[in-house]
This record gives structure tokens, sequence and C-alpha cells, in this order.
């Protein structure tokens, strides 16, 4: 989910195993040149959406034992899951409950007024929404779940769980 610190804990992540971290909005974003939110203003989600699985097409044909950040819809498409889903992949949800979310969201107003919204309408209904539509997929869709409330603690479990797949 959005304000679940993929970024920063992919990052970090990362640089304690020493592996390549690709974020792909930042990915997107390089190889469009563009702010993605000017991109989906422009076109449409479903647009958004095709050139987001093609990248992530490519960014896997183009690196081997890296970590990847993923928005928080990436995986709610079925053309998503089957580039995400296979054997040499490791998915790790990154949960927090919704609260937990919201109060990041509350805290970081300045961020968050600058995100692009899926519905444009008011973030935290839109959050609350989406959180409750999509937690079944994200719950079907892992290797590892994470709580995530503290960044240090995440990674350091991260480590712990990941090594059972080394």
């Amino acid at each position: 989910m959005r304000w679940s610190w993929k970024s920063t804990i992919w990052k970090l992540l990362s640089e304690k195993l020493n592996k390549t971290f690709v974020d792909l909005d930042k990915y997107i974003e390089s190889k469009l040149n563009l702010k993605l939110r000017k991109y989906i203003q422009d076109n449409s989600w479903e647009d958004f959406r095709k050139l987001e699985n093609e990248y992530l097409n490519e960014i896997f044909e183009n690196n081997s034992n890296f970590i990847l950040s993923l928005w928080w819809w990436t995986i709610t498409f079925e053309e998503n899951r089957k580039i995400l889903k296979t054997e040499k992949n490791i998915l790790v949800y990154l949960y927090s409950d919704i609260n937990e979310i919201i109060s990041r969201i509350c805290e970081d107003e300045a961020n968050w007024n600058n995100r692009t919204s899926l519905t444009w309408k008011n973030v935290l209904d839109e959050i609350t929404n989406i959180y409750n539509q999509r937690k079944e997929i994200y719950e079907e869709n892992f290797h590892i779940k994470i709580t995530n409330n503290d960044v240090d603690e995440t990674i350091n479990n991260l480590i712990i769980n990941l090594k059972e797949y080394e």
C-alpha cells in the first residue's frame, strides 16, 4: 500500500544485501523522461498499466539478483502477476494496517497532497476503500509477510526471513 515505506525499506535492504535496487516508478519516469503524474493526466490509467507491464517485463529481462520496489497496485493486475510470480522471485508483502497507513498519511500532508489519485477523491477515503478492496489480493500473493511498523525492525526481519530462500 501507499505509505508502507516500500521504497525506503527496499532501498535500505538492497544496500545491506549489496543488491541492485530498482524502483519501478523511478524506472518508468526515467524511460519516459516525464513525471508519472503528468503521463497519467495526459493519458489514462489503462494506458499507464500497459506501459507499466511493458517496463516490468523489461526490468526482469535486463536484471538479475535485484530488489524491486513495486507500486501498491502493480500486483493487482493479472498480467503483472504472471511476471512477478515465477519460481525465481520472492514476493514480500510489507503489511501495515489501515490505521497505521492513515497515521503516516496525516503526518506527511505535504507529500500526500502531491500524490496521484486513482479515483480523484479525498486521499483518506481513497486509501481506505482501496485498502479494503485489495487486501485479499495482497494476502494471496506473497512468500513472506512482514508487519511494517518500524523501518529497522522490518529490515532485520526481512533479512532473517530471506535466509530461508537462499
